[in-house]
């Protein structure tokens, strides 16, 4: 009885170490598994968050791209816009420019009309009369409308023309002297107004 005793106790104190042994043996494992395990998420956590932040430095430069495109873009609306503006400015001078001077030359071939009108031969009749005076009056209120057109051509920027229509104005508005001899006068004036004619026309191929 007493070795049966001695043997279980021994065996008892062996089974103790071992587990003794065997709980060490795991508390050491799992403290290592445990450092792996924490070494590992550690490692994970710092690259996700080294990840996101080159995620985030993406999404910061490709907005400040966008930025940057919208701005440019605007920028270059705006330009096109100013470049459309002026150029339909521009267009409107110039058609401006060229009403002023079509209008001025049909004007000038009116009153050369009625001043050619006015060679005809008088018979001295109460009709030669009246058509004269309905020519007088057609040519006064034409004349009235060359000035208008001609004191327009400094704001279409055709500023040759006031002059030449100047240079013009004795023949122009000068009264036929009935006294002497009328075609002489009428033909003088023809022949202002055609000189006239003819610089109208090259100042016209000039600015046009």
């Amino acid at each position: 009885m007493p070795l049966m005793a001695d043997w279980l106790l021994h065996s008892l104190i062996q089974f103790g170490g071992t587990a003794a042994l065997l709980a060490i043996t795991g508390i050491a494992i799992g403290k290592w598994l445990w450092k792996k395990i924490d070494a590992a998420l550690e490692s994970y956590t710092n690259a996700y968050a080294q990840e996101a932040a080159r995620i985030d430095a993406r999404i910061g430069h490709l907005e400040k791209l966008a930025e940057e495109q919208a701005r440019l873009t605007r920028t270059v609306e705006s330009i096109k816009d100013e470049i459309a503006a002026e150029a339909k400015n521009r267009d409107n001078r110039w058609a401006f420019r060229k009403d002023v001077y079509c209008s001025l030359i049909r004007m000038t071939v009116g009153i050369m009309a009625v001043n050619t009108s006015l060679l005809a031969p008088a018979t001295g009749s109460n009709e030669d009369r009246v058509k004269a005076d309905a020519l007088d009056a057609e040519l006064l209120e034409k004349g009235k409308e060359f000035w208008i057109l001609a004191s327009l051509a400094p704001i279409a920027t055709a500023e040759s023309i006031l002059p030449l229509a100047q240079h013009t104005q004795d023949q122009l508005f000068k009264v036929i002297d009935k006294t002497q001899d009328t075609e002489s006068q009428i033909r003088a004036r023809l022949a202002a107004l055609t000189k006239f004619l003819g610089a109208l026309q090259a100042a016209g191929r000039k600015d046009l």
